[in-house]
């Protein structure tokens, strides 16, 4: 490890991701999660910086790790339709607990839900 405190032979940090999640990331961020590996862990493997990982596994409402591979665990076998879905009404990629958790917590916090004048359009007309 170079004496830079960074642990590049370079003396660079390394140039991390930003922007948007991937779903392959989110996917590998759960199963890391699951499996308790550390924030900073993570965080190296997906390239991203640690508080990003933290806030994503935030606004997936992932649980502790200390209860999240057992209980995400206890969810899929429970319910084997547990899975990333796109959220009907903002189309966000979201840890969804099954096929009726089909709007995020994002989305279900706003106003309009809670007034009930939300619209999620199926391609149809009615």
């Amino acid at each position: 490890m170079a004496a830079s405190g960074f642990g590049h032979a370079s003396g660079k940090a390394p140039v991390r991701k930003t922007g948007p999640w991937q779903d392959e990331d989110v996917q590998l961020l759960i199963r890391l999660w699951k499996d308790g590996h550390s924030n900073s862990e993570i965080a190296e493997k997906l390239g991203r910086q640690e508080n990003a990982v933290a806030i994503k596994a935030s606004r997936l409402r992932l649980p502790p790790k200390s209860v999240a591979g057992e209980r995400m665990s206890a969810e899929n076998a429970k319910n084997g339709n547990a899975k990333l879905r796109p959220c009907l009404t903002c189309q966000k990629t979201f840890f969804s607990e099954g096929f009726g958790h089909r709007i995020c917590d994002s989305c279900k916090s706003t106003s309009a839900w809670s007034s009930g004048d939300y619209a999620v359009s199926f391609g149809g007309s009615f």
